[in-house]
């Protein structure tokens, strides 16, 4: 199966003549030090009460609007649908609504927008006058990224007997749906909407973008990388490069989960090499985490090592402190792995101090974990049963079940 858009260099080969990464002294990023805007909206996401391993890829979606200041505190002039189109065009190329759109943080104008646009549709749906479908798409879109989705609904439902276009509206019905936390007809509407693409491709990996992300709610594995997989088919080798390595990334933990390594090596390689591709720096790193975890898993230490320093450089570089907490995390766990319990530690202890200086809690509680096994191992039962308990208690608090 072909995995994605082709680009220079596997990403899983050792990288080229790095510089040394002391493992004895933990890289340590600043507090202070400025960090760029892809590592800021991966702190931010850091924070979120996310599943153990289970964070998502920095999305790269919440670009500037062209044309759209969001520093100004009135709209822009001109007609409210064509503001409305201008957003969407923004946030959601070809009205493809994708769930991590509503990840996206709009101007606070917007709402005013919102209003006028809905106001207009009224007065001509009153006055008898023809209205698009794509108006009613548009402004739903909108509506549902800015947490409207009651309205979404309303408005796609009265798009949908206008439209020429159904797989677009049943798609943003199946993502509103989910909003509104009723994964049954999301999944409905993203099935009906498989039928629907009218033979788009772009279409038909955004609908199954869509329902891979509803499986893996649901805790359906194996159906949610298969969805990922086809999107990434759809997508094809031209396809775009950040949106192919996020779902490469998806792909890779599932089948992780699923023990099969081998399986999300490729996805990861191939992720990493995207990213890169793609200058997403956040996102290369949690590829690289990712592949270091699958590496270390299949025996490959020295290489996921390799990787999972080019991945500390990145974060030095851009200042991302939570991408080198997960790094360094997981490059002690590749030290455990090969019973380097000195150099082990080191890189959990400094993990240990990113996680509690970002709130990262689910990040703390998992370092702390794997800290009291190291001295478990070395026979220090008070330290160790210390550290399991500082764990657990933090597990309890964020209600996970390990």
């Amino acid at each position: 199966m072909q995995h994605g858009p082709a680009a220079p260099e596997p990403r899983d080969q050792p990288p080229k003549a790095p510089e040394p990464v002391n493992p004895f002294v933990p890289p340590a990023i600043p507090e202070n030090q400025p960090a760029s805007p892809a590592a800021e909206r991966t702190e931010k996401s850091a924070t979120e009460d996310a599943p153990a391993g289970d964070r998502e890829p920095d999305r790269e979606i919440s670009a500037p609007l062209a044309g759209v200041s969001a520093e100004t505190e009135a709209p822009p002039e001109g007609v409210p649908v064509d503001i409305i189109r201008t957003i969407v065009a923004n946030i959601c190329p070809g009205d493809l609504l994708l769930v991590e759109t509503g990840e996206i943080s709009l101007p606070e104008w917007t709402h005013t927008v919102m209003t006028a646009a809905r106001d207009d549709l009224d007065r001509r749906a009153a006055e008898g006058i023809s209205i698009d479908a794509s108006e009613f798409l548009r402004l739903a879109i909108v509506e549902n990224v800015t947490g409207f989705h009651e309205e979404a609904e309303a408005h796609l439902k009265e798009a949908l007997p206008r439209s020429d276009r159904l797989g677009l509206v049943l798609n943003a019905l199946a993502v509103v749906s989910l909003a509104r936390e009723k994964i049954g007809p999301a999944i409905a509407y993203g099935r009906e909407a498989i039928q629907e693409t009218g033979g788009d491709d772009s279409v038909a990996a955004a609908v199954l973008s869509n329902l891979g992300d509803f499986y893996r709610l649901q805790g359906h594995e194996a159906q949610a990388a298969e969805a990922y997989e086809t999107a990434i088919a759809s997508l094809g080798p031209q396809g775009d490069y950040r949106w192919a390595s996020r779902l490469h990334l998806r792909a890779g933990r599932l089948h992780l989960r699923m023990d099969q390594a081998d399986k999300a090596r490729l996805h990861l390689s191939d992720s990493v090499r995207l990213f890169k591709a793609a200058h997403d720096d956040s996102g290369h790193v949690q590829a690289l985490a990712e592949l270091g975890s699958v590496l270390t898993e299949l025996g490959s230490h020295d290489l996921a090592i390799r990787n999972l320093e080019e991945g500390i450089r990145i974060c030095l570089r851009t200042g991302d402190r939570p991408g080198s907490a997960l790094v360094q995390q997981v490059i002690g766990v590749a030290y455990m792995a090969q019973d380097q319990l000195t150099r082990a530690l080191a890189y959990f202890e400094s993990a240990l101090s990113l996680h509690r200086q970002l709130g990262d809690r689910t990040g703390e509680a998992d370092t702390l974990s794997h800290m009291g096994r190291i001295y478990d191992s070395r026979g220090d039962v008070e330290e160790a049963r210390r550290l399991q308990q500082a764990a657990a208690e933090i597990n309890r608090e964020l209600g996970r079940e390990l």
